[in-house]
């Protein structure tokens, strides 16, 4: 009977059509509970483990005629694994590039930077540098670029690959309607919202609509599920999303999300389906060295910003790390 009651309340909390009315009250609440939380993000320091496995779970027939064309194999996983130390606004990612090089890409209170080691360490390549605060237009390539890695180890409190509470004080994220659902064992919150991303810097334009979190107050307002569908007008694609989380051991007072599995629906290839599962490990609760954010840490001297030589090219590399976004992957694969 519990397993039972649990299951109709799971599907209450996630069909519109049963939606309770708008509690300005607990929209109150909500939004000081996430502004609360936000502070406590910024003062975060530790190290983890992730990997992600995208992978085509249903496909049409027709689809799968396409791939057999070109050889492929349309159920072929893509599988990536990374490490991230975050200590407050600082970050670092870590991963290994195909040819066997080791990659650190980070980010501290004046620059962002790239570089490659070889296997063996005894050769260090400074790939690219970019002061921060100079070009509002790079600050935001940087800001999406970095917020990546960032958003994977805190999906708790990330919609995809951006940090809720800078999307809710982003005036284009509008909420329209707040209430409470319950489960078995959580006094539970419902957000349902859209939002409009115009950004000609990023080269992003999307919509977001039927937009639905739902977040626990009890653990730092962390998401436990959110959806919606988005519209994508550069490419003029529609895609509709659903995301549960795992909430696992937390960093202070901050529950770490360790499991996420994203289910992504094509709506322009009707039955096709794929899905990514993302796990974080949490592997030191300890202050992460700020030296580890300075060029000079890994032997190389701290930059003498001139001109600036980032770059269009650079985003090229810096997209090793964002590769990540899962969006990318399935868009080259379906176009095969």
């Amino acid at each position: 009977m519990k397993l039972l009651l649990t299951i109709l309340l799971l599907s209450v909390s996630s069909c519109p059509s049963w939606a309770q009315e708008d509690d300005p009250e607990l929209r109150k609440r909500f939004l000081r509970g996430v502004a609360q939380t936000a502070r406590k993000l910024e003062q975060l320091s530790f190290r983890a483990k992730c990997a992600y496995t995208t992978q085509m779970t249903v496909v049409p027939e027709t689809l799968r005629a396409k791939y057999a064309e070109n050889g492929a194999d349309p159920y072929e996983a893509n599988e990536k694994k990374f490490e991230v130390a975050l200590r407050g606004p600082f970050g670092l990612a870590t991963g290994l590039r195909k040819a066997g090089n080791v990659f650190f890409a980070g980010r501290n209170d004046s620059y962002v930077f790239a570089i490659e080691q070889s296997p063996e360490g005894e050769r260090t390549s400074l790939q690219f540098v970019e002061q921060i605060g100079i070009n509002p237009d790079i600050d935001a390539q940087i800001a999406e670029a970095e917020g990546v890695p960032r958003a994977m180890v805190l999906a708790a409190y990330s919609l995809s690959t951006d940090l809720l509470f800078r999307l809710i004080e982003d005036n284009v994220f509008s909420i329209q309607r707040v209430y409470a659902v319950s489960s078995a064992e959580n006094n539970l919150v419902r957000v349902e919202f859209e939002y409009l991303v115009d950004d000609p810097a990023r080269g992003i334009k999307d919509r977001i609509t039927d937009g639905f979190l739902i977040c626990d107050p009890a653990q730092e307002w962390a998401l436990t599920e959110y959806g919606g569908t988005r519209y994508n007008y550069n490419d003029e694609k529609k895609i509709v999303q659903r995301v549960l989380l795992e909430l696992g051991e937390s960093i202070g007072e901050i529950p770490i999300a360790t499991k996420v599995l994203r289910t992504t629906n094509f709506l322009e290839y009707p039955g096709t389906v794929s899905e990514t599962v993302i796990t974080v490990e949490v592997t030191s609760h300890d202050d992460v060295p700020k030296e580890e954010f300075y060029l000079s840490f890994y032997g190389l001297p701290e930059p003498n910003f001139g001109e600036t030589w980032f770059g269009t090219w650079g985003w090229y590399l810096i997209g090793g790390i964002a590769c990540i976004a899962v969006g990318v992957v399935i868009k080259r694969r379906l176009s095969e």
